[in-house]
């Protein structure tokens, strides 16, 4: 295992150097360029503008000349003008696709992006109640047969946002179970009934599944799947990801993990924004390594199992 990980570390400082630090360099050279722009033409317009401001003040002080506020208005708004120039400029900039690129470290994996809230049709029972959601960012891929989708999401109730988070959607080639549901026990869903559902902790005897209420149609749990890898494995992902509450739900041949307070996500071409380095691509790397763990486990389960 630490000959693998080492591998795969070596294969991705090798993917870093060759393909992502040479857009990075070009981003980062972008904003030192256009900034430098911004506060040389700042600091001159403030000047040219105190000058003018003086000299007009002398007319009037000395030579009795009437103030002309118009003509003050006009040097002040084109003053304003020639000051945002260079930010005008940096946005029709045109920025490489840095977050595609690293998503191609793992094959033909896509990244989407939407600002529009929509209708819920339907939801998942571990998410909190919900009549909108906005779904921001959205990254997919496939791994040993299995659908991949990590979505940065919120949820709304009416005008009122309720949550944000990550939404991981697992689908398997092969049934995973019947229905089972993992509440947080200090998250939004705090009953330890559910209608139709029977509560499974009870018959679970592993420390790390008493952060959970365990809910299923069936009366007895399937322990073969709910072990101790599973739970730690949830555990682990929870903690990757530095969310604040994690909820799983497993329905046939999906998994679906919610991840609450976390993001997949993060914007880079901003110019006030600092300079980009690998470490939140690197962190990014290793929540999407932590997914592909957890598909791994689910597979392997499934595997002693039949």
């Amino acid at each position: 295992m630490t000959e693998n990980n080492d591998t795969e570390n070596d294969l991705l400082e090798q993917y870093f150097a060759q393909k992502m630090t040479p857009l990075i360099d070009k981003i980062n050279t972008l904003k030192a360029r256009y900034r430098s722009r911004f506060w040389g033409t700042l600091w001159t317009v403030i000047f040219l503008v105190s000058i003018n401001i003086l000299f007009a003040l002398f007319n009037v002080l000395i030579y009795k000349h009437p103030f002309n506020l118009e003509q003050l208005l006009v040097v002040i708004i084109g003053a304003t003008i020639i000051i945002l120039w260079p930010l005008l400029q940096y946005k029709k900039q045109h920025f490489p696709d840095i977050f595609g690129t690293f998503l191609q470290f793992y094959g033909d994996w896509q990244h989407t992006q939407s600002t529009e809230k929509r209708p819920i049709s339907g939801s998942l029972p571990i998410l909190p109640p919900h009549n909108l959601e906005q779904t921001m960012h959205t990254i997919t891929g496939k791994y040993l047969g299995t659908d991949i989708m990590l979505s940065d999401i919120q949820y709304w109730q009416k005008s009122k946002k309720v949550s944000n988070g990550v939404l991981v959607e697992l689908t398997f080639p092969q049934k995973v179970t019947d229905e089972i549901l993992l509440f947080a026990k200090n998250g939004f869903y705090r009953k330890n009934k559910r209608v139709n559902m029977n509560l499974l902790n009870e018959q679970i005897f592993i420390p790390a599944a008493a952060y959970f209420n365990i809910f299923s149609p069936q009366p007895k749990a399937p322990k073969q799947l709910l072990c101790s890898p599973f739970f730690e494995k949830v555990l682990d992902t929870h903690d990757v990801f530095k969310a604040n509450l994690i909820y799983v739900a497993l329905q046939a041949n999906k998994v679906f993990i919610y991840l609450e307070g976390c993001q997949i996500y993060f914007a880079q071409n901003g110019i006030w924004q600092r300079k980009l380095d690998d470490s939140k691509f690197k962190s990014l790397h290793c929540k999407i390594t932590e997914v592909l763990q957890f598909v791994e486990l689910i597979q392997e389960i499934k595997a002693r199992d039949e």
